[in-house]
């Protein structure tokens, strides 16, 4: 039988997130376990540095905070026969989108999957101390592929997805580590 919304094909009952519901409280729970995560690599770099907030590893604390909370997420999916991976992505789970090994097609989509890679290859970035500005200029593949698709009948394949996913994923930690830097930077206006 196959899955009238993802279109995988399964034996009991699909895993995809249509079918395989995740309540409020598990999101609730997902969201308060990737912000502590952050907040405490965070607070503990920032102790580091003794406090000097111009000296911050921002980078290198996003890059180690969402490796861990992927990865922990990654477990607790495989653990609990859980999407729990998807609802972090937001994926939309499409078959024709998906990777496929064997006969089973990945969790994610071919996009999220080359975010998911991406992550974890910016750990290794960092310790080449390329510029920010790099970052940011890798996400523009995806974002070019992605609203072109969009807007047009332009039809991407799963090579381009997974590789600009890929080069987009150092992009998004950056973002993340921004965001979470600011956070930090105005907390730390108010505390010291």
């Amino acid at each position: 039988m196959y899955c009238e919304y993802c279109g995988r094909k399964f034996k009991k009952r699909c895993n995809c997130i249509h079918t395989n519901k995740i309540g409020n409280i598990e999101v609730y729970s997902i969201l308060f376990f990737s912000v502590s995560v952050s907040a405490l690599i965070f607070a503990y770099a920032l102790k580091l540095n003794d406090f000097v907030i111009s000296e911050f590893p921002y980078f290198q604390s996003g890059s180690i905070s969402l490796s861990i909370i992927i990865t922990v997420l990654l477990v607790v999916s495989l653990v609990f026969k859980r999407n729990y991976i998807t609802i972090f992505f937001g994926c939309h789970q499409k078959c024709n989108r998906t990777l496929k090994f064997k006969d089973s097609y990945f969790v994610i989509c071919a996009r999220c999957t080359g975010i998911f890679v991406g992550i974890y290859f910016s750990m290794f970035l960092f310790v080449l101390k390329i510029p920010s500005l790099w970052f940011m200029i890798l996400a523009i593949p995806m974002l070019y592929d992605g609203i072109r698709q969009y807007k047009t009948k332009y039809v991407s394949n799963n090579s381009k997805r997974i590789i600009t996913g890929i080069l987009f994923g150092p992009a998004l930690v950056l973002i993340y580590s921004l965001s979470n830097y600011l956070v930090l930077y105005i907390a730390t206006l108010f505390v010291l």
